[in-house]
């Protein structure tokens, strides 16, 4: 006989294959739930198709449950009324999601982005409640968006550790303000969320954090998702290829660069100037190619402004790895500027590329600039 748990496991309107879908309930894009934009934000940024997806939740089932489940292609449609917002999941399917994601159940399928753990300042003021969308005025996101440019500017000259309080606390607002905004306005709040987000999570980045870059990072993805927006969307995509390229996981880039080039071909990919000339070097140096990418590099360098310190920093790092291998005292005069810039900012992703010079330099290690180098980095780290 079979049970209603077993008839839930068909989805929130039937589901079954057997049972025709009559009448679909479009969700209007402004009103689709937070749940539903996450499940569909982070089957995404793992590169997986909705049928891969199905197969995912049906991997995460015991036998038991797995034996009720329906087809695959009945599950994938299911799956497209959950991210449409047009059904919640029933049980067991939150619960095997969060087992195929590795998320929290609670955490996936809150209403709004958890910020209780972000660092904010609490005033002693008394509760506003009610607030109604016409208190959400256009002029917030120019607001906002004159706060994002200073802390870019600030981000330079003070490094990540000052600034991650306020902005993620700035973060915490816009997303409070949107949650009564009109829907036209709240895409645009959605907007500056994900610029933020991406924001914080890159200084999380720069200060060596990544389990929290990444956190943040998703939170960018999902944003940019609940904007409704593609171009922020790959751009999202893009800044969690870098994380994955600052950790070494070659195959998370590739596939986190090729859906970023679905969604949108380069997208506003970074604010960093010859984002694309930078990335080529990159290549280059870890390649080996020491001539064209030590070209590339200065070429790049000296067109940076001064105020980008630390990203100066972590390039000629990557130059004196490249080359390392056969001018070593050309990459010791290179990297006296690069060890001067990380002892100033204390960056984190800065001192990671010095750390990979030094295994680079092993090769002169009976010479007296790399005894000398060797000690500076030693030093340092």
């Amino acid at each position: 006989m079979t049970t209603q748990r077993d008839r839930s496991l068909t989805g929130e309107n039937g589901g079954d294959e057997r049972i025709p879908h009559i009448h679909i309930r479009e969700v209007p894009v402004d009103e689709i739930p937070a749940w539903a934009v996450r499940l569909r934000a982070e089957r995404r940024n793992r590169c997986w198709s909705q049928k891969e997806m199905a197969k995912r939740l049906a991997d995460a089932a015991d036998g038991h449950v797995r034996a009720h489940m329906p087809t695959r292609e009945s599950l994938t449609r299911m799956l497209r009324d959950w991210e449409a917002g047009r059904y919640r999941p029933r049980d067991p399917y939150p619960q095997l999601y969060a087992r195929a994601f590795d998320i929290a159940e609670a955490k996936l399928f809150d209403e709004a982005p958890d910020i209780s753990s972000l660092p904010r300042w609490e005033l002693d003021l008394p509760p506003i409640s009610g607030v109604a969308a016409r208190y959400v005025t256009p002029e917030l996101v120019g607001y906002f968006k004159d706060q994002l440019l200073i802390h870019y500017r600030a981000d330079a000259l003070l490094g990540p550790r000052h600034l991650v309080g306020p902005v993620s606390a700035q973060f915490a607002s816009i997303i409070e303000l949107a949650s009564s905004a009109e829907p036209e306005l709240r895409r645009e709040l959605f907007r500056l969320a994900a610029a933020y987000a991406a924001f914080v999570g890159w200084l999380y980045q720069d200060a060596g954090s990544t389990e929290r870059a990444f956190s943040w990072l998703s939170t960018n993805l999902e944003m940019a998702h609940r904007a409704h927006d593609v171009h922020m969307v790959s751009h999202a995509l893009t800044n969690r290829a870098m994380l994955s390229a600052d950790l070494g996981d070659a195959t998370a880039v590739i596939d986190l660069t090729e859906a970023a080039l679905v969604d949108f071909l380069v997208g506003n990919a970074c604010r960093t100037p010859n984002y694309l000339l930078i990335q080529r070097a990159t290549c280059y140096t870890r390649l080996g190619l020491t001539q064209q990418s030590s070209a590339l590099w200065e070429e790049i360098i000296p067109a940076m402004p001064a105020t980008s310190r630390r990203d100066i920093g972590v390039f000629r790092a990557r130059q004196a790895v490249a080359l390392a291998v056969t001018e070593p005292e050309q990459a010791a005069d290179v990297a006296a500027e690069a060890l001067q810039i990380a002892q100033e900012t204390g960056s984190a992703r800065l001192i990671r590329e010095l750390a990979g010079l030094r295994s680079r330099m092993t090769l002169w290690a009976d010479s007296s600039v790399g005894r000398d180098l060797a000690e500076k980095l030693a030093d340092l780290t």
